[in-house]
């Protein structure tokens, strides 16, 4: 894919002249293009790898990046279109700072996860700003300090907000744990039928039900979850208990034979099959009816394997 290609032909299509607007364009664009990549989380020993990945914009080989390849990508851009802009890194964290009109712009794809997961997820970014206020500049500035190009994405918020007076009606008439486990399946829901596309990614995905249980339950809400991967083979899944009287339900959140996340409910059966197949991390959080059904080959301490770890384990 030739990424600058297509930056070129959209902006041309907008119409976009002004280099604030052209920026925040590329910004969403990219997060709404790549994914962010697992391995980081969990093959710490290809972190050096990944830090020093970097894409071609004229010839993009695949869509996951990290903070590191997405800030000297941006950056890169960002010069084909004449804007000048350095990768600032601190604390193992790579970010953008570009140069329009005599202000400077912060611009963050990564933090904390934030952003990427808010573009694909049709919310407003929040790490894509400017830094500076020279009023010196302000008549030649006349784009909006904030996200332009936001203005045209899909208003998650109100959505969500919808879903929340739907769930707030249903508290009165359920207890706790039968409430907790319908805000997973209108979660299901929302994610299946609105968020249903292949560039949203594993990272972003679970992030984003962390959001939705947050805003639904509470802001302090921490479900029981569990990660299950194989590295080597690009399989990430993440599992979800929730006591339901004297039961156990689970969702998986997981890629289909189309190659998209969704959500849905699994079994107790399925949770045991992925236990005896993939590694896992944090099972520790999974709620079973049986605790004594931990995998062997689960991975706490470190809490991130090394390849040389990952193979011994395998081979047992």
């Amino acid at each position: 894919m030739d990424l600058l290609a297509m930056m070129q032909k959209e902006i041309e299509e907008l119409q976009l002249v002004d280099k604030v607007a052209i920026k925040d364009h590329i910004y969403r664009r990219t997060g709404e293009i790549f994914k962010y990549d697992p391995a980081w989380t969990f093959a710490s020993d290809e972190r050096e790898k990944l830090r020093q990945k970097r894409v071609d914009i004229r010839n993009i080989s695949d869509l996951y990046i990290t903070c590191y390849s997405w800030a000297y990508m941006f950056k890169d851009l960002l010069a084909s279109f004449l804007i000048p802009a350095v990768v600032k890194i601190k604390d193992d964290h790579a970010y953008v700072e570009s140069y329009i009109y005599g202000e400077t712009y912060f611009s963050d794809l990564m933090l904390n996860l934030e952003d990427i997961k808010r573009i694909k997820f049709g919310m407003k970014s929040i790490h894509n700003f400017r830094l500076t206020n020279n009023k010196l500049y302000q008549a030649s500035n006349s784009i909006n300090i904030n996200n332009s190009s936001d203005t045209n994405s899909f208003n998650t918020e109100i959505l969500l907000e919808q879903f929340k007076q739907r769930l707030d009606n249903l508290k009165s008439k359920m207890n706790y744990d039968q409430y907790v486990y319908q805000t997973f399946k209108i979660a299901e829901i929302f994610i299946n039928n609105f968020f249903s596309k292949p560039n949203i990614g594993f990272i972003s995905g679970i992030k984003f039900i962390c959001h939705l249980l947050q805003t639904f339950i509470s802001n302090n809400y921490a479900p029981y979850n569990t990660h299950f991967f194989d590295v080597e083979r690009g399989v990430y899944k993440e599992i979800y208990s929730i006591p339901l009287n004297e039961n156990i339900k689970y969702f998986a959140y997981e890629q289909n034979d189309d190659g998209i996340y969704k959500l849905h409910e699994v079994s107790k059966e399925t949770i045991d099959s992925y236990m005896n197949t993939f590694y896992s991390m944090r099972s520790y959080n999974l709620v079973l009816q049986k605790k004594a059904q931990f995998n062997r080959k689960e991975v706490t301490k470190p809490i991130f394997m090394t390849k040389d770890e990952y193979i011994k384990i395998k081979k047992k």
